[in-house]
């Protein structure tokens, strides 16, 4: 009897987890990136900026007066936090980080106290070399990784914690070397 394919990509991760810690090759990892407002923008074009992204799908309640990120009241902070919101809803694609030019790509989190900016995805690809002379590419985003279903758990009986614990190790491991950037 054949095992169930979820235990066969179970098995795959986990294998992939341990190469990975030991060869540092098989696991993509990508830096979380955020848009925000360039330094050196006009208030006006930020406006401008700010009123595309809210109108254009951003998530712009937390700039509102009532919301976590209203403080400090300014055309820059509001753009900053709708700019970043519209550019991971478009599954941060670096186009979408424009805004009229007064955007840019951020690197450094500028979240602050209780206002937490969304950023991209730790783990874009998890990418597995050959599988039977075939290469092949498990895609998987942080969030997805790390909100196991309760049906998974008891179908995996568990193995999945095991996987996010090498998950874990191994971008602890990649970041061990990136200390000093």
């Amino acid at each position: 009897m054949a095992a169930p394919p979820s235990t066969v990509v179970v098995a795959l991760l986990f294998l992939l987890c341990t190469t990975s810690i030991t060869n540092r090759a098989p696991l993509s990892m990508v830096e979380a990136t955020w848009c925000v407002v360039r330094s050196d923008a006009s208030e006006q074009a930020m406006l401008a900026g700010l009123n595309f992204a809210c109108a254009a799908g951003a998530d712009c309640a937390a700039i509102q007066s009532s919301g976590l990120c209203y403080l400090p009241n300014t055309i820059q902070a509001h753009a900053s936090y709708a700019y970043n919101s519209y550019y991971q809803r478009r599954g941060s694609d670096s186009a979408s980080c424009y805004f009229f030019g007064t955007a840019t790509i951020a690197k450094t989190d500028p979240s602050y106290g209780s206002c937490v900016y969304p950023s991209s995805p730790r783990f874009r690809s998890i990418i597995l070399s050959h599988v039977n002379g075939n290469p092949i590419a498990l895609r998987s985003k942080k969030s997805v990784i790390n909100s196991c279903s309760v049906g998974l758990k008891r179908k995996l009986g568990g193995i999945e914690n095991a996987i996010l614990e090498c998950l874990r190790r191994v971008e602890q491991t990649r970041n061990c070397g990136n200390s000093n950037s």
